[in-house]
């Protein structure tokens, strides 16, 4: 299989009993199933009409489909009918039979007026369209294009995760809208750096390199140009300073003291370097917490640093399949690595009789 292959059933799935899968997971295999019918489902068909009315010298243009064969849609309107949130059928409009020239007489018009509203924020999913799609015309002269759009579909998604996590965005409910940082870089930033367009002409001298029109260090002699022109311009600007911020301190490190610091990956003593070097650190895929179906968050590491332990709710038991409430508290001696047990309230003197 190549790289990012489709995640897609198996033939096992014939002899499972699908019933003993928890909710969550089954509703993920079925939407797999659902998207594997829609990919291989028969061509959906349609004529499209589109017709010019004059009417005292004003053009006037309808347009309507006629669905010739329904093909994968019919498997989507089923899958769409399983969802709380329904989704607005297309409305089918169809036009008479007309002739060029034909006259139309006896014709009833009415004017309404309303208000244009402004594109919608983007949500991920609408983003990571607009990524993949960006630049278009410019990848379409590009022969044999292995690629489009900003990114690739394995990239796409960490891009954004990036730009959150370096405050030029930010989630609100399903939008992601930029904060006042992002609205300063994007003035700041120069149009040759923000245009999808540099994406398509660097991918066209890549493939240019490939057929050996060019060769590699003249493609990076001419990147390398380009970046130093750049910094020497930016250099002194107050928006390239205001960048440069000293890191968040979320807390003290339990053995040593310094300060700790949220990484991509974990949160990490600032003392990791000193000699003898400090070793504690809190990952954050800790197979303690996946296992209880928890994610190790930036306001968990906060709290474990400064009191040590932290009240939990909804912790998941793969012995007894439930969920229960417990104090997580941590442990660390300054040796390999950092450990978590659970506290349990102890039961009084009435459960005890009982």
């Amino acid at each position: 299989m190549s790289d990012h292959h489709a995640l897609l059933p198996t033939k096992s799935i014939q002899t499972a009993n699908l019933s003993e899968l928890p909710a969550g997971e089954r509703n993920i295999l079925k939407l797999l199933l659902y998207r594997l019918l829609i990919a291989v489902g028969e061509v959906y068909c349609y004529a499209e009409t589109s017709v010019l009315l004059e009417c005292e010298k004003t053009i006037f243009k309808a347009n309507a489909k006629n669905i010739l064969q329904k093909g994968w849609k019919d498997v989507l309107e089923a899958f769409q009918k399983t969802l709380r949130e329904k989704t607005k059928k297309e409305s089918e409009f169809l036009l008479p039979k007309l002739e060029k020239g034909q006259q139309i007489k006896s014709v009833k018009s009415s004017v309404k007026e309303g208000i244009t509203a402004p594109p919608k924020h983007f949500t991920e999913d609408t983003l990571l369209f607009a990524m993949e799609n960006a630049s278009t015309e410019d990848f379409k002269q590009i022969e044999n294009a292995e690629k489009k759009g900003l990114g690739t579909p394995a990239t796409r998604a960490g891009i954004i995760e990036k730009l959150i996590k370096c405050g030029f965005s930010e989630r609100n409910q399903k939008q992601i809208l930029p904060t006042q940082k992002g609205f300063e870089l994007i003035e700041f930033v120069p149009q040759t750096i923000k245009s999808a367009k540099l994406t398509a002409e660097w991918e066209n001298k890549l493939k240019q390199m490939e057929n050996n029109n060019i060769l590699p260090q003249n493609f990076m002699q001419e990147i390398e140009t380009m970046l130093l022109e750049l910094v020497k311009s930016y250099e002194n600007s107050d928006f390239v300073k205001s960048l440069c911020i000293e890191k968040e301190i979320i807390g003290k490190c339990p053995h040593c003291g310094k300060p700790v610091y949220e990484g991509q990956k974990n949160y990490y003593c600032s003392g990791y370097k000193d000699n003898p070097p400090c070793h504690f650190v809190l990952w954050k895929n800790n197979l303690f917490f996946t296992s209880k179906r928890k994610t190790f968050t930036k306001q968990l590491a906060i709290e474990f640093l400064n009191k040590g332990r932290v009240k939990m709710t909804e912790l998941y038991s793969e012995k007894k399949d439930r969920y229960y409430n417990a104090t997580v508290v941590m442990q660390y001696t300054g040796e390999n690595y950092v450990t978590f047990k659970l506290e349990f309230p102890v039961k009084n003197a009435i459960e005890k009789e009982k």
